[in-house]
């Protein structure tokens, strides 16, 4: 079977950013069907990985994205959703997002247990 180049697949599948302001709309399908077909070249027609059981994950991360877009920075979404450079996974894009998200709340948390006065740091220790 002759599979199309990945950069026809990913330029076929990009969807202008909904007018809502919420993230790209993408044609999952193709990118799921996509997967399955390389992933079988790798690891054969034995592998669990199906285009169904991608598309149910990748539902499911869209509707977290639609949920939660406004918490996650500009700066963020633009790091982390680029439809014309990666291959358009809604679960990359949520999973790079929250990726983010928590690594800002970590060094927020360290910085202000920096700034706490040294005999307020001894009494938690």
């Amino acid at each position: 079977m002759i599979t199309p180049p990945l950069g026809s697949i990913l330029a076929s599948t990009l969807v202008l950013a909904a007018a809502s302001g919420g993230p790209p709309k993408v044609n999952i399908e193709a990118t799921c069907r996509a997967s399955e077909i390389e992933i079988k070249k790798v690891f054969g027609d034995d592998t669990m990985v199906t285009t169904s059981g991608c598309l149910m994950q990748e539902n499911a991360a869209l509707d977290e994205l639609v949920k939660n877009w406004a918490t996650f920075t500009p700066a963020d979404r633009a790091q982390c959703v680029q439809p014309r450079s990666y291959m358009p996974s809604y679960v990359e894009w949520l999973t790079c997002l929250e990726t983010r998200k928590e690594l800002r709340r970590i060094r927020a948390e360290e910085r202000s247990r920096s700034a706490a006065p040294k005999g307020a740091r001894n009494s938690r220790n």
